[in-house]
Protein backbone atom coordinates (compact mmCIF):
# COMPACT_ATOMS: atom_id res chain seq x y z
CA UNK A 1 0.00 0.00 0.00
CA UNK A 2 1.17 3.38 -1.14
CA UNK A 3 0.73 7.00 0.38
CA UNK A 4 0.57 8.18 -3.13
CA UNK A 5 -2.88 10.22 -3.96
CA UNK A 6 -5.26 9.25 -6.97
CA UNK A 7 -5.80 12.40 -9.47
CA UNK A 8 -8.77 12.07 -8.12
CA UNK A 9 -7.87 13.10 -4.25
CA UNK A 10 -5.18 15.26 -5.67
CA UNK A 11 -7.83 17.53 -7.53
CA UNK A 12 -10.43 17.11 -4.70
CA UNK A 13 -7.51 18.41 -2.33
CA UNK A 14 -6.32 21.49 -4.34
CA UNK A 15 -10.23 22.49 -4.93
CA UNK A 16 -10.40 22.52 -0.47
CA UNK A 17 -7.44 24.44 -0.57
CA UNK A 18 -8.78 27.44 -3.44
CA UNK A 19 -12.12 27.43 -1.37
CA UNK A 20 -10.63 28.10 1.74
CA UNK A 21 -8.35 30.46 0.18
CA UNK A 22 -11.28 32.40 -1.36
CA UNK A 23 -12.84 31.76 2.50
CA UNK A 24 -10.28 33.58 4.10
CA UNK A 25 -9.63 36.67 1.41
CA UNK A 26 -13.67 37.19 1.48
CA UNK A 27 -13.67 37.36 5.60
CA UNK A 28 -10.34 39.78 5.47
CA UNK A 29 -12.32 41.87 2.76
CA UNK A 30 -15.53 42.01 5.08
CA UNK A 31 -13.70 43.17 8.24
CA UNK A 32 -11.43 45.24 5.93
CA UNK A 33 -8.32 44.28 7.67
CA UNK A 34 -6.61 45.76 3.46
CA UNK A 35 -6.81 48.88 5.56
CA UNK A 36 -4.41 48.24 7.75
CA UNK A 37 -2.09 45.49 5.53
CA UNK A 38 1.55 46.40 5.13
CA UNK A 39 1.34 44.77 1.68
CA UNK A 40 0.33 47.45 -0.72
CA UNK A 41 -1.29 45.95 -3.44
CA UNK A 42 -3.89 45.38 -0.92
CA UNK A 43 -4.42 49.19 -0.18
CA UNK A 44 -4.48 49.58 -3.26
CA UNK A 45 -7.07 46.72 -4.35
CA UNK A 46 -8.74 47.10 -1.48
CA UNK A 47 -8.61 43.59 -0.97
CA UNK A 48 -7.07 40.73 0.42
CA UNK A 49 -3.77 40.68 -2.28
CA UNK A 50 -1.40 39.08 -0.63
CA UNK A 51 -0.67 36.32 2.32
CA UNK A 52 -4.17 35.73 3.57
CA UNK A 53 -3.55 33.52 6.22
CA UNK A 54 -0.45 35.68 7.66
CA UNK A 55 -3.60 38.23 7.71
CA UNK A 56 -6.32 36.62 8.78
CA UNK A 57 -3.50 35.74 11.98
CA UNK A 58 -2.49 38.85 12.45
CA UNK A 59 -5.50 40.65 12.53
CA UNK A 60 -8.60 38.65 13.84
CA UNK A 61 -7.26 38.89 17.23
CA UNK A 62 -8.12 42.82 17.26
CA UNK A 63 -11.30 42.34 15.93
CA UNK A 64 -13.70 43.48 18.68
CA UNK A 65 -15.39 40.40 19.77
CA UNK A 66 -19.43 41.82 19.28
CA UNK A 67 -17.97 41.92 15.45
CA UNK A 68 -16.93 38.08 16.03
CA UNK A 69 -20.32 37.30 18.05
CA UNK A 70 -22.65 39.11 15.41
CA UNK A 71 -20.50 37.29 12.05
CA UNK A 72 -20.32 34.12 13.86
CA UNK A 73 -24.06 34.33 14.80
CA UNK A 74 -24.90 35.10 10.99
CA UNK A 75 -23.27 32.37 9.44
CA UNK A 76 -24.47 29.68 11.86
CA UNK A 77 -28.25 31.17 11.06
CA UNK A 78 -27.43 30.79 7.36
CA UNK A 79 -26.00 27.44 7.79
CA UNK A 80 -29.27 26.61 9.42
CA UNK A 81 -31.34 27.90 6.28
CA UNK A 82 -32.58 31.29 7.65
CA UNK A 83 -33.02 34.11 5.38
CA UNK A 84 -29.91 37.00 5.32
CA UNK A 85 -32.79 39.10 6.92
CA UNK A 86 -33.81 36.67 9.41
CA UNK A 87 -29.55 35.75 9.71
CA UNK A 88 -29.11 39.41 10.63
CA UNK A 89 -32.10 39.67 13.08
CA UNK A 90 -30.73 37.07 15.28
CA UNK A 91 -27.16 37.96 15.45
CA UNK A 92 -28.07 41.44 16.58
CA UNK A 93 -30.06 39.29 19.08
CA UNK A 94 -27.17 37.33 19.72
CA UNK A 95 -25.28 40.58 20.31
CA UNK A 96 -27.39 41.99 22.49
CA UNK A 97 -27.30 39.23 24.81
CA UNK A 98 -23.44 39.01 24.62
CA UNK A 99 -23.64 42.90 25.57
CA UNK A 100 -25.72 41.96 28.47
CA UNK A 101 -23.78 39.39 29.92
CA UNK A 102 -20.55 41.38 29.95
CA UNK A 103 -22.50 44.15 31.65
CA UNK A 104 -23.38 42.41 33.86
CA UNK A 105 -20.08 40.05 34.59
CA UNK A 106 -18.09 43.87 34.12
CA UNK A 107 -14.61 44.54 32.34
CA UNK A 108 -12.69 41.70 31.77
CA UNK A 109 -8.77 42.14 32.01
CA UNK A 110 -6.71 42.67 29.11
CA UNK A 111 -5.85 39.50 27.29
CA UNK A 112 -1.98 40.71 27.45
CA UNK A 113 -2.23 40.96 31.42
CA UNK A 114 -1.30 37.43 33.09
CA UNK A 115 -3.57 36.42 35.65
CA UNK A 116 -2.86 36.62 38.61
CA UNK A 117 -1.78 33.71 41.19
CA UNK A 118 -3.25 33.27 44.37
CA UNK A 119 -1.39 30.99 46.37
CA UNK A 120 -3.01 28.87 49.62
Amino acid sequence: MTNEQTPQQKRWQQQQAAEHEASLRKLNGVFQFWTVCPDKRCQRERACCGEYFSCFRRFWPHVREENKVHFRACLKALEQGHSPEEAAAIARAKVARFAALQAELGPSEPASKPAARVYP
